[in-house]
C-alpha cells in the first residue's frame, strides 16, 4: 500500500548507502537530537512562510520539554485514585474521562470512541477432588471458558499434544495439562477434540495466573499453580483420581471506549502514539500500563506546545488486555484514505519499570530510534527491527502494513498483580521512554524535508 512513509528495502536504504540525505537534511536531524535533550529555546514567532520551518521548531517553549514528575502525576492518578481498570468497567470510563480532560486541557481536539466488547464475567471457579476427596482448590476460570459444572475421572494429558494419549483415553475425562509450548487456546482444543469433558492447566510456578482462549470453549477450563497440579499429578501416578470442576461465568456486552486528541499538521501525513489504559482486574495497573498511557499523555502537552508538520494523533486505548480491542476497532475505523496517511505509530506499554529498554518494530523506524538512543546516550537498551509480536497495540496497525515502533522494558515482576503499583514505576524511566519517542518524532519530520 502506498503510503508518506515507506519502509525502504536493504538497496534503498540510508544504511545500505544506495539513498543518502543531503547534509543538509542530516545536519538538521542531528541538530533535532541535541535539542531533545537541551532546554527548550525561547519561542518561535507564527507568521507567513514558516510552514516548511516546522521541524526547526520542535523545542521552542520553556514548558516544552519532557517531564518524567508529570508522566509520574498521570500514573499515580490511574493507579492510586482510579485503580484497577478492566475492560467495559466503570473504572475505565472514569479514567477515559480523565484522560480526555487532560487531552482537552492541553488544547488537542479530543473525543471519546465508543465501542462494544464482548466480557467475560466469571463470579466462580473451584476445583475439588473427591475421590481421594479433599479440600476444594483455589483456581481461576480461562477467559472465555466454558460454563458448567462436570464430575469425572482426572487424565494426565502432558502438555497437550495429541500425540501424547492413546484415542479415546481423554473421552469424558477432565485432562490435567501442564503450561508450555501450546498457546491455552490449542491445548484445550486438542483435549476437547480428543473428548475432555473439561481442562485443569497448572503453572511452570506456585503462582496463581489466567489467560484467555480467544473463543468460547465447549468445556470448563481453569488454572492452578505448579504445586496443586503436581500433587494431583503425583496423585495419578498412585491410583485413578476424581475430580468436579465447576466454573460460574457468562459472556456479556459492555462499552468500552479509546480516548483521542489530535494535533493538526501543516502538510498531509499523520502520526499515530499510543498506548492502553486499561488493566487487568487483579491490580492498579500502574507499570501495565499507566506508565505508557502517562507517557503518551505528556507527550501530548510538549507537542501542543511545539510546532510539528504532521497531525500528531494521540490515542489511549481501551480492552487491550482482552485482545487489543481498542486498537483494532480504531483501526477498523479508519478509511482506507486515512490509513494510507498514518507514516508511523509509536507504541508505548510497560515504560515504567525494568532495567533494559527495548526498541522493537518496522526496520527503518527502529533504526531511527538506534540513532535517538545512541545520541542521547542511552545504555544497555536492545533494538530489533523486521516487525514486533503480537503482544500489545502496534499489532493492530502492523497487521494492516503501518510502519511501527513498540517501546517497552523488561522485566516487571509485579506484572498482572496486585502488587503494580506506582511506588515502583520510575520517573526517570518515563522520561527516557518520553525523550526517545521525541527523538523519532523528530527524525520523522527531517526525514522528508
Amino acid at each position: 500500500m502506498a503510503r508518506c512513509f515507506r519502509v525502504p528495502s536493504p538497496a534503498t536504504s540510508p544504511r545500505g548507502g544506495a539513498r543518502r540525505m543531503g547534509w543538509a537534511t542530516r545536519w538538521l536531524a542531528v541538530l533535532l537530537a541535541l535539542a531533545l535533550l537541551a532546554p527548550a529555546a525561547a519561542p518561535a514567532q507564527a507568521g507567513p512562510g514558516r510552514d516548511d520551518a516546522v521541524p526547526t521548531t520542535l523545542a521552542d517553549t520553556p514548558n516544552s520539554a519532557f517531564s518524567g514528575e508529570e508522566a509520574f502525576r498521570h500514573v499515580s492518578y490511574l493507579a492510586d485514585h482510579v485503580g484497577s481498570r478492566p475492560a467495559g468497567s466503570d473504572k475505565e470510563a472514569e479514567a477515559a474521562a480523565y484522560l480526555a480532560a487532560e487531552l482537552t486541557r492541553y488544547g488537542l481536539q479530543t473525543e471519546i470512541q465508543p465501542f462494544s466488547i464482548q466480557l467475560y464475567e466469571e463470579r466462580a471457579a473451584r476445583v475439588t477432588p473427591l475421590d481421594p476427596a479433599g479440600p476444594p482448590i483455589e483456581t481461576s476460570a480461562f477467559i472465555y471458558s466454558g460454563a458448567g459444572t462436570v464430575d469425572a475421572e482426572l487424565v494426565d494429558a502432558g502438555l497437550g499434544r495429541p500425540t501424547e494419549w492413546a484415542p479415546g483415553a481423554l473421552a469424558g475425562r477432565v485432562a490435567l495439562l501442564e503450561r508450555g509450548e501450546l498457546t491455552f487456546a490449542e491445548k484445550i482444543a486438542n483435549v476437547t477434540e480428543a473428548g475432555a469433558v473439561a481442562a485443569i492447566v497448572f503453572n511452570q510456578s506456585d503462582r496463581g495466573f489466567t489467560g484467555t482462549l480467544r473463543n468460547i470453549s465447549n468445556i470448563p477450563a481453569v488454572t492452578l499453580g505448579r504445586s496443586d497440579g503436581e500433587a494431583l499429578r503425583e496423585q495419578l501416578a498412585r491410583g485413578p483420581v476424581r475430580v468436579e470442576v465447576a466454573v460460574d461465568a457468562s459472556v456479556v456486552t459492555r462499552q468500552s471506549r479509546n480516548v483521542i486528541g489530535r494535533l493538526p499538521g501543516s502538510r498531509p501525513g499523520t502520526v499515530v502514539v499510543g498506548g492502553h489504559f486499561d488493566s487487568v482486574p487483579a491490580g492498579p495497573g500502574a507499570n501495565d500500563n499507566g506508565s505508557g498511557t502517562a507517557t503518551v499523555l505528556e507527550l501530548a502537552r510538549v507537542f501542543s506546545q511545539r510546532q510539528y508538520p504532521y497531525t500528531l494523533v494521540f490515542v489511549a486505548f481501551g480492552s487491550e488486555e482482552i485482545g487489543l480491542r481498542g486498537s483494532r476497532h480504531f483501526v477498523e475505523a479508519l478509511s482506507d484514505a486515512e490509513r494510507q496517511e498514518i507514516k508511523a505509530m509509536i507504541n508505548l506499554d510497560m515504560v515504567g519499570v525494568g532495567d533494559e529498554e527495548h526498541l522493537v518494530g518496522t526496520t527503518e523506524l527502529v533504526d531511527l530510534a538506534r540513532e535517538v538512543a545512541d545520541a542521547m546516550p542511552l545504555q544497555g537498551y536492545r533494538a530489533s527491527g523486521g516487525g514486533a509480536g503480537a503482544s500489545s497495540d502496534h499489532d493492530s496497525f502492523q497487521r494492516v502494513g503501518i510502519p511501527i515502533l513498540f517501546i517497552y522494558r523488561e522485566s516487571d515482576p509485579n506484572y498482572h498483580s496486585p502488587r503494580d503499583l506506582a511506588e515502583y514505576v520510575d520517573p526517570a524511566n518515563l522520561a527516557l521512554a518520553g525523550q526517545l519517542a521525541t527523538g523519532v518524532l523528530a527524525r520523522l519530520a527531517a526525514e522528508e524535508r
